[in-house]
């Protein structure tokens, strides 16, 4: 799903953005390095002023929802098979979930 929703809207948009915009397929991050170094460089050239750069890389930065769908996939089967032979319990916590759920979406 994901990979079709990309592709609709980069059809969208991609001739929308200008040449700028360097997080694209065929994009390096190379690019915007020595893009972002030469503009640097040209306001360092013209005068006294600083230049104070962050960078990051956000690429596994999404990992962490899997990591977290997988780590309460693997705590919900535990609790179940843990607790399969007392169905009040399996029912009690269900209901917690649900009524946690409806007042977190108020």
């Amino acid at each position: 799903m994901e990979g079709f929703t990309l592709e609709s809207l980069l059809l969208e948009v991609l001739d929308k953005l200008g040449p700028k915009q360097f997080s694209l397929p065929k994009k390096s991050t190379s690019q915007v390095l020595v893009y972002l170094m030469h503009q640097i460089h040209a306001g360092l050239y013209k005068g006294p002023c600083s230049a104070r750069v962050f960078f990051t890389d956000f690429k596994k930065g999404f990992d962490l929802v899997d990591l977290m769908n997988q780590a309460r996939c693997s705590f919900y089967t535990d609790f179940v098979n843990n607790n399969s032979s007392d169905q009040g319990k399996l029912f009690r916590a269900e209901k917690s979930c649900l009524f946690l759920k409806t007042k977190i979406n108020r």
